[in-house]
Formats: C-alpha cells, structure tokens, sequence
C-alpha cells in the first residue's frame, strides 16, 4: 500500500485563449508576464510582462475581465473539481 497526500488547488478558472491573443496583439515579443505581480503593492494585484507594468485589477481590461470569471475558458463552468473536493488538503489564494 502506497501511503500520499493528495493536493489540490482552488482555481478561479482560466480566461479564453482568445482574449489572451487578443490582449497581446499589439504587445512587444514577451519573455515574461507575472500575473498579481506584488513588486509594487500587495492592495493591489498588477500585470506586469517583460517587467514592465501593464495596469493593476482596476485599469488594466484582461484583468478585469479574468476577475469578473465571465469571459473562462467553457470547461471551467462545467468543472467537477470547482465544488466537489477530491484530496486531503486544499490550498488557495484568499485576497479577494
């Protein structure tokens, strides 16, 4: 018998590949994107790629439209795992 903790995470959910293309078409060549980057506050959450700051939850539009969860990918409105717990420990981000 195998002894193992299983782990979860709880997922807000994922916006559409086609809002993310749409975002960063007139965007530079991107190395890096930190989503809740918190280098300049931990209040509010900011986006930043290739270190530059890209707007926080409130000014920035893929942010907004991330945390409003109306604009997921559709798998994640039909998710089983959103209300039903499958593992020992549970682990979330509980900013917001």
């Amino acid at each position: 018998m195998h002894n193992f903790i299983l782990i979860d995470l709880i997922c807000l959910g994922v916006p559409t590949y086609f809002l993310w293309k749409k975002y960063i078409l007139d965007k530079p060549k991107i190395h890096s994107v930190k989503f809740r980057d918190k280098k300049y506050t931990w209040r509010k959450r900011y986006i930043t790629i290739n270190g530059k700051d890209m707007g926080n939850e409130t000014k920035n539009h893929f942010y907004y439209f991330f945390k409003d969860v109306r604009v997921n990918n559709k798998v994640c409105y039909d998710c089983v795992y959103k209300d039903a717990i499958a593992s020992d420990i549970r682990l979330g981000d509980y900013w917001s």
